[in-house]
């Protein structure tokens, strides 16, 4: 407080005090019987309510500067940290090896393309899963691979999966050219004119050429829920094209649907060899085969209602 006193500002409100003292002093009209002790008594008070006053709006334009500087930062989220630092996450030996399990079924069946990734880049984002390893766990951890390695491109393995979330705004004619290019050359997809209606829950109408075949629907949809009609039509169109291409389904309840195009017959190899039976939480399904729904429903059957 004696540094503020030294002070520019300091001495200014001291003689703000001061000037406003002597001129109550001087020509503020006291009464005929007030003393001069009184009048300087007063006089004082008021010189220091003053220098009181221009002290405490002093500190104003530091004040402002806080609170706006604190605005700013609680507007703003903290940023979060892009890589991994410390010590691994440790994944006991045994997860280790249903991990390595997992990665070579897979690959065996043609889900990684182009590359097949490294098992032990796996390690490090499926420890901070309690959950037995199963694929769900293992196609999740593939999208923090970068955060615990960083540069690695998990595109690299990628080529035959995406993953289409359950929760969030759909767009219809990417999920379409998502489908069409898992199948490649098996599924030849044009003239895409998708129409939806000005409500969240409206119909939406689509319009495309599939192999050659004028094909056109309608469902009620919810515009921040997956429908699945535009799936189970391309994956129809895909078997019916003889090509021994298939479109491939894997549930995930809190995401949405992984989606790969598989030979026919790999779903139910999938299942066998990693040992999900039909009341497992996480199984390949084919999407042909499945009913589609509209509106936000989750099918039954898959656990997801």
């Amino acid at each position: 407080m004696t540094g503020f006193w030294r002070s520019r500002a300091g001495i200014a409100v001291a003689a703000i005090g001061v000037v406003v003292a002597l001129g109550v002093f001087l020509f503020m009209p006291f009464s005929a019987d007030t003393g001069t002790g009184a009048k300087l008594f007063f006089s004082a008070v008021l010189g220091g309510f003053a220098a009181f006053g221009a002290w405490s709006f002093a500190g104003i334009p530091a004040l402002v500067i806080d609170i706006a500087g604190w605005v700013r930062g609680a507007g703003k989220a903290k940023p979060k940290a892009t890589h991994h630092t410390g010590p691994m996450p440790h994944l006991p030996p045994r997860r280790q090896g249903d991990v390595r399990r997992i990665v070579r079924v897979m690959a065996a069946h043609g889900l990684f393309v182009p590359e097949v990734p490294d098992p032990a880049l796996l390690y490090a984002p499926v420890a901070g899963c309690d959950e037995p390893v199963k694929p769900d766990i293992l196609l999740d951890a593939l999208g923090e691979v970068d955060f615990y390695h960083p540069g690695t491109d998990a595109n690299r393995w990628m080529g035959n999966l995406v993953l289409h979330a359950s929760h969030g705004e759909q767009d219809e004619a990417q999920q379409i050219a998502d489908i069409a290019r898992l199948a490649g050359d098996a599924l030849d997809v044009r003239d895409v004119a998708v129409r939806h209606g000005e409500h969240r829950i409206a119909p939406v109408e689509v319009a495309m050429t599939v192999n050659g075949e004028a094909v056109t629907l309608g469902y009620m949809a919810e515009a921040k829920y997956l429908s699945t009609h535009i799936h189970h039509i391309l994956a129809v169109r895909l078997r019916a094209g003889g090509s021994g291409k298939r479109l491939a389904a894997l549930w995930v309840a809190d995401q949405g649907v992984w989606l790969s195009v598989l030979a026919d017959g790999a779903v139910e190899a999938l299942n066998t060899e990693l040992k999900l039976g039909p009341r497992a939480n996480c199984a390949w399904s084919w999407v042909d085969e499945e009913t589609p729904f509209a509106a936000g429903e989750m099918m039954a059957a898959q656990g997801l209602a």
